[in-house]
């Protein structure tokens, strides 16, 4: 699936073709990345520096209107 992690792609066949429940991930971070980490994650191109970190994603909200 072009676009999904391999684990993603994994998780949403089990889910869809499978019928398997899939757990509630226990973090979310959103990371910066300086090229393309493709579906293998490459974490090299996460951006770095004494200033980055990567931040928690504790609730996920739309605005409405």
């Amino acid at each position: 699936m072009a676009g999904f992690s391999t684990f993603l792609a994994q998780a949403a066949i089990n889910h869809f073709v499978r019928r398997v429940a899939q757990p509630v991930p226990a973090g979310t971070y959103l990371a910066m990345c300086v090229a393309d980490p493709t579906d293998n994650n490459i974490t090299a191109n996460e951006v770095t520096g004494a200033w980055y970190a990567r931040q928690n994603i504790s609730a996920w909200s739309a605005a409405i209107g």
